[in-house]
């Protein structure tokens, strides 16, 4: 508590005036003030607004049709492991990361399954490489976008389990021995695996692996298990057991498609196990549009999916729970606002109305045992108060 205090003070010090200082300590009581009352927070405050109509508003700037892609199996689960692998315009590395897959050394069968997303470089070409390779199912479709490339490997998978890799990463030697022995071994839902990070052209960095810690975690026992560290949202760096993906495809249309893997496909999860041992090589990419939706309204795509998620759990009947409620904070929170933070006020004010919706919406889960942290970012939300909810989110960005 002391080291997120100073963290506070530091914040205010180098970024808030004495003005801004006075207003955010006075929102600071004001909001502890809230919570002492939180029991009445949700009352009747449904009738200020209409969250449907702001949605609507919203739509005006991002024009957002997400379909979930869902199609049955095409095939039987008849190998261990299927790899799936999207590919747009990646003619530089996708022969790296193909390759860091067939060198593999492993007693386990597995596939190798590359969608060209219409590449208008010679993607295709360095792809068609492989195709008399027996272990490598080529796939070549119109640019729909990486849902769509990752959905179509998902209904073409023949393996009993399912892994992502993105075309310009590349798997550490003995990833698939390691995920798929730990798999087996303990009947896990999912395996995630450490990973090592470099930037899109420059050599990844030297792997030094250290002493391996292995944590095995169940939703059913430990639901807050998906809001530590070392369980990660990314689709990368894990396998997961074919039938998880029996209701559930990755939203297609929009950024941000991957929030499913906490949402849903962890907590569908009987047994996850983690191991520190790093299994995969990701290349940061400043030029993909992850890093360039702060420009434009993609950010909205964060809110839409979201909307969209709370959807799905109800036609796949997931029930919402508090660890769901705790990650909902985070999401609309930090998550949103480094999304958002570049668009007007009364664009994040109206983005904080659809905020205030989805948390009424889930008041029965609420938990009473939230962070001070969890609490002030609640109540920003809930008085869409955008100033109070850029500070905290702020802090726990850095």
């Amino acid at each position: 508590m002391k080291k997120k205090i100073r963290k506070v003070i530091y914040v205010i010090n180098k970024r808030v005036n004495i003005k801004r200082y006075i207003k955010w300590t006075r929102r600071f009581f004001i909001g502890n003030s809230i919570n002492i009352i939180s029991k009445f927070r949700f009352r009747k405050i449904d009738e200020y607004y209409d969250g449907k109509l702001i949605i609507n508003e919203l739509l005006k700037y991002r024009q957002v049709k997400i379909n979930d892609g869902r199609v049955a199996w095409k095939n039987k689960s008849s190998i261990d492991l299927s790899i799936i692998i999207p590919a747009y315009n990646v003619s530089m590395f996708i022969e790296e990361c193909i390759d860091s897959i067939l060198n593999q050394e492993t007693n386990y069968s597995y596939e190798v399954i590359v969608i060209d997303d219409g590449s208008k470089d010679d993607t295709l070409k360095k792809i068609e490489k492989y195709e008399d390779n027996s272990e490598v199912n080529i796939i070549c479709q119109k640019n729909k976008g990486v849902s769509a490339a990752r959905n179509r490997g998902i209904n073409e998978a023949r393996g009993k389990y399912i892994m992502f890799v993105d075309s310009d990463d590349v798997l550490i030697d003995k990833s698939i021995e390691t995920l798929m022995e730990y798999a087996y071994k303990y009947n896990a839902d999912i395996v995630e695996g450490g990973y090592t990070q470099g930037k899109l052209n420059k050599e990844l960095i030297k792997v030094k692996q250290k002493k391996e810690i292995i944590k095995i975690e169940s939703y059913k026992t430990n639901p807050n298990f998906i809001l530590s560290d070392t369980c990660s949202g990314f689709p990368w760096g894990k396998i997961y057991k074919r039938h998880l993906w029996d209701k559930v495809r990755f939203p297609e249309g929009v950024v941000f498609e991957d929030t499913i893997i906490k949402y849903i496909i962890l907590r569908m999860s009987k047994k996850y196990v983690y191991t520190n041992k790093k299994i995969y090589g990701y290349r940061s990419n400043e030029n993909s549009i992850m890093y360039n939706y702060r420009k434009n309204y993609k950010g909205l795509d964060s809110i839409f999916v979201v909307i969209h998620i709370m959807e799905t759990l109800k036609k796949i009947n997931l029930s919402n729970d508090e660890a769901l409620y705790k990650l909902t904070l985070y999401q609309l929170g930090p998550c949103l606002y480094d999304r958002v933070r570049d668009l007007d006020k009364c664009t994040q004010e109206k983005v904080l109305t659809v905020c205030k919706d989805i948390l009424i919406n889930m008041k029965n889960e609420r938990p009473n045992d939230m962070n001070i942290w969890e609490r002030q970012i609640e109540a920003s939300i809930l008085s869409i108060d955008v100033e109070l909810w850029r500070v905290y989110s702020k802090i726990i960005c850095i």
